[in-house]
């Protein structure tokens, strides 16, 4: 994700190209930046989605592994959800993406203009989850979601 000057990066772009799986120019100076705010938000919204999911099944006696199971071959499959599933059946939230970052993140993407009313719910859920669980893997926002 690049913002910047098409030429400068026409002149990168073999390099970005072998040290990422793609490199892609999507405007001037700041949009990659963006782009990466968007992407985390969508990122934020998952995880809190997969976690209410997971709470609200089990609230009705769904086990988890069975709900996952059925999510992780249904339409909707994803390796997000694989990745993330088998981390709260092992209860190991050791952070590939600590929850305070995604915090720094919807704050961020907040400050130049998403204000949508889905954003402003895991912003809200995310800081409350960052004082005990901040240092964790982000699913761990489902600890704090069945408090």
């Amino acid at each position: 994700m690049v913002g910047g000057d098409e030429t400068a990066f026409e002149q990168v772009k073999p390099i970005l190209e072998k040290i990422g799986k793609m490199a892609v120019r999507l405007g001037d100076t700041g949009a990659g930046n963006v782009a990466k705010l968007a992407i985390n938000s969508l990122l934020a919204l998952y995880t809190q989605g997969l976690a209410e999911t997971v709470v609200f099944a089990n609230q009705q006696g769904i086990e988890t592994e069975d709900l996952l199971n059925l999510l992780n071959n249904g339409a909707i499959a994803n390796t997000f959800t694989k990745i993330k599933g088998d981390a709260i059946i092992a209860d190991n939230y050791k952070p590939a993406f600590a929850l305070k970052h995604i915090v720094k993140d919807l704050n961020l993407a907040k400050a130049i203009g998403l204000d949508s009313p889905l954003a402003k719910t895991a912003l809200n859920t995310f800081e409350a989850a960052t004082a005990k669980y901040g240092e964790e893997d982000l699913i761990s926002v489902i600890k704090h979601v069945k408090e």
